[in-house]
């Protein structure tokens, strides 16, 4: 796994939901996506945009993806989380080389 970009505080309010949706990103790459083979990498990047943070999570290396015929409990809690709590917006994009997933939220809401 690579990081890279903006370092942005991020309240302890704010903690537990950010956490729990990476959490969830980081399960289903382990079960599904990219972690679950020797090969595969994710790529984490933080963009600020002023007022928006930008997370863009790209899968590489592991199997084929391809979208859920449905949506499952931890990708409902997800966007339930990023739309509520944070009032961002969650975009899952799904291409053969790998899964690639952006969350943005305007950045006063995780202080």
């Amino acid at each position: 796994m690579t990081t890279r970009g903006s370092d942005l505080p991020v309240s302890s309010n704010a903690m537990t939901g950010f956490a729990l949706v990476v959490h969830e990103f980081v399960t289903n790459a382990a079960k599904y996506g990219a972690l679950s083979t020797d090969t595969g990498y994710v790529d984490l990047e933080c963009r600020d945009y002023g007022d928006t943070l930008e997370l863009v999570w790209i899968e590489r290396g592991g199997p084929s993806v391809t979208p859920a015929d449905k949506e499952g409990f931890g990708t409902r809690l997800a966007r339930t989380t990023i739309e509520g709590q944070f009032g961002g917006e969650i975009v899952r994009q799904w291409h053969p080389e790998g899964l690639v997933i952006r969350l943005i939220v305007p950045k006063g809401r995780l202080q």
